[in-house]
């Protein structure tokens, strides 16, 4: 009774090595995980509704295929491994207004925006976009208020808003971008009195207002930056 008791636990001990063998063999069903870093989803949406209402420009886009999206920058943000959209910059046919889906673009550096036919106002959101470095926004038909939000763009080192409709005062926020460098307002409509609050700006290099409807007092306080 000895010898078929062994004999049976050796049965069972062969069938389950091979069983565990058997199995690590089978392939698992498990699909790899995709690492690579893909474009992030609200920044693709956004530009691809921008693209929709004010292109299409002068590339022509997949839009299925950030490689063939001519004027787009795109970095890399370690954080989320996803690609994030930092520029637009392109000069050329746009039509219809200012899109609200640039607001989305939470990581834009730079935007530029000229020779078209972009019309409406430069919107109040533009404020948000506070990673901003560089914004032109020229040669189209923007018109109303430059907007007293664009002061809150504090990292912006060149600012640009020339041969648009745009009028009225500049704003005294304008004396907020601490980071300015360059700022050109030229051909517009705009009119009143040179903010003082731009003698504020220690980091200016180039200031060039022309051909506006600038009156009143210069504000000689400016000058002593070296500027004009």
């Amino acid at each position: 009774m000895k010898t078929i008791s062994v004999i049976r636990l050796f049965i069972i001990y062969m069938l389950a090595a091979c069983t565990i063998s058997c199995n690590s063999n089978v392939p698992s069903l498990e699909e790899p995980k995709d690492t690579a870093p893909h474009l992030n989803e609200s920044d693709s949406l956004a530009m691809v509704n921008i693209y929709k209402k004010i292109g299409p420009w002068g590339y022509d886009w997949d839009l299925k295929d950030i490689q063939t999206w001519g004027g787009v920058d795109i970095a890399l943000e370690t954080s989320t491994n996803q690609y994030r959209i930092v520029g637009f910059n392109y000069y050329g046919s746009f039509s219809g207004e200012f899109p609200d889906d640039f607001r989305k673009l939470t990581e834009l550096r730079v935007l530029g925006l000229g020779g078209g036919t972009l019309s409406g106002q430069i919107p109040s959101w533009i404020g948000e976009l506070t990673n901003l470095i560089y914004l032109y926004i020229g040669f189209n038909q923007i018109s109303g208020l430059i907007p007293p939000e664009i002061g809150k763009l504090t990292n912006l080192e060149q600012l640009t808003i020339g041969n648009n409709f745009v009028n009225g005062p500049l704003p005294e926020e304008l004396g907020n971008l601490a980071n300015l460098q360059k700022l050109v307002i030229c051909d517009t409509k705009v009119s009143g009195s040179i903010p003082k609050s731009l003698a504020k700006l220690d980091k200016i290099k180039n200031i060039v207002f022309h051909n506006n409807q600038l009156s009143g007092e210069f504000p000689i306080e400016i000058l002593k930056y070296g500027v004009f």
